[in-house]
C-alpha cells in the first residue's frame, strides 16, 4: 500500500509523532487505544479503514512436493474412504479422555496426563479408541437413534514406559525419547438395529461386523482377512465378550481384534442391545499390504465348473472356517473354492451343534469335469471331514 494511505490512516486515528524510514513507520498510540499495542495492531487499523475489498489478493506460490504425498498419508486417506464405502459413519473425538473412561472400557489405564487440563472429563490422552466410540453410541442412543454404525481413524498415546513401549507394539528407539508413542487405529462400532431391505427388522450381530472389517481388510491389504480364537485373546481384549471374540489376520500379521463387547462394558457405559467393536492396527495393516504385494489378475477360466452342495451337522467347538479349510484340502487339486452359505440351529438339531451347509466348486483347469471325477472329489471331502469333526452329513 502506498505510504501516503498508511500515514492518513494512522493520523486518522489519533497517532502521533510519526517518523516514516525505509522500513516503515515509527509511531506513539493514543493512550486511549490500548489494543495498539503491536505492528500487526496497526496493519489491522490500516487495512480495515482503507477497506480490505481495495487490498489486491494474491495466490501464494506453492511449490510441489518432489518426493509426493507420503505413503502414510496417502494410506490413512484410503482408509477413511473404505470405512465409508463400507456403509459407516466417520466419527472425530476428542484425544482426550477421563481416567475412568479408560478403567470402565477395560482398556489400559497408564495414560498420559495433561499439564493443564480443562476438566476431570479430558484430563488424560485416550490409550484406545473404544471410549470416545463408546460416549459417541452412547450420546446418539440418547437421542433415539435406532442404528449406529460408527468408525473412527485415529491415534492412541502411551507413556514411554517399559510396560507400556511393549503394549503399543513399538521400540524404546521409535520417535523422540521425551514424548508419548503414538499409535493409529483403524475402529468399528456397531450397535442397534441393523439396515436391512427385505425381512424383519434385527440388531447387528457378528456377522454384520465381520462383514465391514472383511470389507476393510480387502480393501486396503488386497487378501480376505482371517479370525483366529487363541490364548492371547485374554489379555489383549479383556473388553470383548469372552465366548465372542477373535483375533484378525492377513497376510500373515496380526490385525487387531473383533468381536461382541463384554457386558459388564457395555452396563458401565449404559448402552442399550449388544454392541460389537473391533479395531485394526493402521501400522499392522500396512505391513500386511506390502506383504500381500500388489494383487494380480488370474487367467479366465477355460472350462465350467461343477458345485456339490453338502450340510453337515457340526460340534460347536468346531468352527466352520477350519471345517471349510479342511474340505479345500481333501477335494485338491479340483476344489476351487468352499462357501459357507447357511447356519440353522432349531428343531431337529442337538443341543451343542448346528447345521452347517457348504458350496463346493470344483473345477479342472486342464479339461472339462466328468461327474465321476466330481464324485469321487465330493466323496473324499465328506469322509474327511466327517472323519476328522465328527461331522454327519444331513
Amino acid at each position: 500500500m502506498p505510504h501516503e494511505v498508511c500515514e492518513r490512516v494512522l493520523r486518522g486515528i489519533g497517532c502521533e509523532a510519526m517518523e516514516r524510514n525505509d522500513a516503515g513507520f515509527e509511531v506513539d498510540a493514543p493512550t486511549f487505544r490500548p489494543d495498539l499495542g503491536r505492528e500487526v495492531d496497526l496493519i489491522e487499523e490500516v487495512a480495515r479503514i482503507h477497506g480490505f475489498d481495495r487490498i489486491p489478493a494474491r495466490t501464494p506460490r506453492v511449490r510441489p512436493s518432489d518426493t509426493g504425498t507420503p505413503a502414510a498419508v496417502t494410506f490413512r486417506r484410503r482408509a477413511l474412504l473404505a470405512g465409508t464405502a463400507a456403509g459407516l459413519h466417520q466419527a472425530i473425538n476428542y484425544r482426550f479422555v477421563a481416567p475412568s473412561d479408560l478403567r470402565r472400557a477395560r482398556v489400559a489405564t497408564e495414560a498420559v496426563p495433561l499439564a493443564n487440563p480443562l476438566s476431570e472429563e479430558r484430563s488424560v490422552m485416550r490409550t484406545s479408541l473404544l471410549p470416545c466410540l463408546l460416549a459417541a453410541a452412547g450420546a446418539a442412543q440418547r437421542h433415539q437413534a435406532p442404528s449406529v454404525a460408527l468408525f473412527e481413524g485415529g491415534r492412541t498415546f502411551h507413556p514411554r514406559s517399559a510396560a507400556t513401549v511393549a503394549e503399543a507394539g513399538a521400540s524404546e528407539g521409535d520417535g523422540d525419547a521425551h514424548l508419548p508413542i503414538e499409535r493409529e487405529w483403524l475402529s468399528v462400532l456397531l450397535t442397534g438395529a441393523a439396515d436391512t431391505w427385505l425381512g424383519e427388522e434385527r440388531a447387528y450381530d457378528f456377522y454384520d461386523i465381520k462383514g465391514r472389517v472383511e470389507a476393510l481388510v480387502e480393501t486396503l491389504v488386497g487378501v480376505g482377512p482371517e479370525l483366529r480364537v487363541d490364548e492371547e485373546l485374554e489379555a489383549r481384549a479383556p473388553n470383548l465378550h469372552p465366548r465372542r471374540r477373535a483375533r484378525v489376520f492377513a497376510a500373515g500379521v496380526s490385525l487387531g481384534v473383533i468381536g461382541e463387547l463384554h457386558p459388564e462394558v457395555v452396563e458401565d457405559f449404559e448402552l442399550d442391545g449388544r454392541p460389537l467393536y473391533a479395531e485394526l492396527d493402521m501400522r499392522a495393516l500396512g505391513e500386511a499390504a506390502a506383504a500381500a504385494g500388489v494383487r494380480q489378475a488370474g487367467e479366465l477360466p477355460r472350462f465350467p465348473a461343477a458345485t456339490r452342495d453338502v450340510a453337515l451337522l457340526l460340534g460347536d467347538e468346531h468352527p466352520a472356517g477350519t471345517v471349510a479349510e479342511a474340505m479345500a484340502a481333501a477335494g485338491a487339486p479340483l476344489a476351487e473354492s468352499v462357501v459357507i452359505f447357511d447356519v440353522y440351529r432349531g428343531e431337529q438339531i442337538p443341543t451343542g451343534h448346528r447345521s452347517v451347509a457348504f458350496r463346493v466348486t470344483y473345477r479342472d483347469p486342464s479339461g472339462t469335469l466328468k461327474d465321476k471325477d466330481v464324485d469321487a472329489a465330493h466323496a473324499r471331502v465328506v469322509k474327511a471331514v466327517s472323519s476328522q469333526f465328527a461331522a454327519q452329513q444331513r
